[in-house]
């Protein structure tokens, strides 16, 4: 979805949920301030144990930061023998109320102001900028932590 972006993934492993946690916690950094990224050698930053995991990926040197990085929240189900990892991956909170504020704010300026002129080429701009970074900042690294969940819970 390109307005709000989510993905929704289904891991099975054959590790039990405690076994798991502990592999994805290796390279897990503790959360820091959000006015904060982290760069270097962890894959994520957050928390995870054996029921929940709420992550975001670290930049790493092919990769630069942005708002648009995936906010990574699941929770970890023991499975017959093994584990089945749900996760939803979507914009952080604080991302989507910018996004949506350089959205509206504008309309609403035009709107209550009389110049419809100036809403109709602020959210084409706009609807491009959204569209763009999805596609270059939501998309690859919301497929290289899901890579790397996948490779982690082999």
């Amino acid at each position: 979805m390109i307005l709000v972006p989510y993905r929704r993934i289904i891991i099975h492993s054959a590790m039990p949920p405690v076994q798991v946690a502990e592999r994805v916690g290796a390279t897990v950094a503790p959360k820091r301030p959000w006015y904060r990224f982290r760069r270097g050698k962890f894959d994520f930053e957050g928390q995870i144990d054996e029921k929940k995991i709420k992550l975001m990926p670290v930049a790493t040197v092919g990769t630069r930061v942005n708002i648009y990085f995936p906010l990574i929240r699941g929770q970890i189900v023991a499975s017959g023998s093994g584990s089945r990892i749900q996760v939803i991956q979507t914009l952080h909170p604080i991302t989507i109320v910018f996004v949506l504020g350089f959205f509206v704010v504008p309309i609403l300026y035009a709107l209550l102001h009389q110049a419809r002129w100036f809403s109709i080429p602020w959210s084409i701009g706009f609807i491009i900028f959204h569209v763009s970074w999805y596609f270059a900042g939501f998309v690859p690294n919301a497929k290289r932590s899901e890579m790397r969940l996948r490779e982690l819970t082999r």
